[in-house]
Order: structure tokens, then sequence, then C-alpha cells
């Protein structure tokens, strides 16, 4: 296969001639050559033609930028479980510092602790924050004798 052997554009761009090693120079400058939108990190699943991107990235800007805040805030979220994990960690480490005696009661003392401040983390992330009600009279509902379920 002669490197320079003349071929025509594989996208059907209408140029004709390259060099066949410089058909991969040309392919990224083809305005057909097919190209994936640059937020598809971000959740944007556009394939389109590289003529074509512009228009799709002023068209989406505001999608672009949804998709760019959810992605961020999973980023966030898993950056915030991470450092608690690192400081459950760096807690665990410093009671194994310890005297033996006090490292099994104080690591279980403090594993059970991690472990539902990890889950109160969680839920708040999942749920956010506890919900108050407030009603007015209870001391009456409560003298009635129901019973409250919660």
């Amino acid at each position: 296969k002669c490197p320079s052997y003349p071929l025509d554009c594989p996208n059907e761009c209408g140029v004709r001639g390259i060099k066949r090693a410089e058909v991969d120079q040309h392919r990224n400058e083809c305005p057909l050559e097919p190209v994936e939108c640059p937020f598809k990190e971000a959740g944007c699943q556009a394939r389109l033609v590289r003529n074509e991107l512009d228009s799709h990235m002023t068209a989406n800007q505001q999608q672009h930028i949804l998709t760019l805040m959810a992605a961020f805030r999973e980023v966030k979220a898993e950056l915030r479980a991470s450092k608690t994990m690192q400081e459950v960690i760096a807690t665990d480490v410093a009671i194994i510092q310890q005297s033996p005696e006090k490292q099994s009661s104080d690591l279980a003392l403090a594993s059970i602790k991690s472990q539902l401040e990890l889950n109160n983390s969680l839920r708040l992330q999942r749920y956010g924050p506890p919900l108050t009600i407030r009603m007015i009279n209870f001391s009456h509902y409560q003298r009635s004798g129901k019973v409250w379920y919660t």
C-alpha cells in the first residue's frame, strides 16, 4: 500500500486526491467526520458530524449546563463520602496505635459511631433534612389517649 496513493475522503466531503498517509490528518479536520459532543462525559449522548457541532452546542447550552451540574453533584457526593471514609480510617488508625487493652473497646465504639455517622450522612444526602410538623393543641390529642405512630 503506497503512502502517496491518492484517495477520496472516506466521509465523502468532496475532497479528492488525499495521500493515503494523510487521510487520518484530513479526518481530524473533515467537516463530515462523525464526532461526539464535548459534553459526553457530563451525559450528552449526541453523535453528529463536525460541521453540526457549533449549532448543537448553541442549541443545547441549557441542557449541557444541567447535565454538567448533575455530574458535578455526583462527584461532590462521592468526594464527601470519600472524605468521611478517610476520617473513619484515621480514627481507626489512631485507636489501633493506643495500648492493646483500650484498642478493642475503643475500636468497636468508634466503628459503631462512624457507621452511624456515615448512615446519617447518606440519609441526609438522599432524603434531605428531617421534616418538622407543628400540631396545634397537641396536648389535647395527647390527653385523648390515642396512640401516635411515627
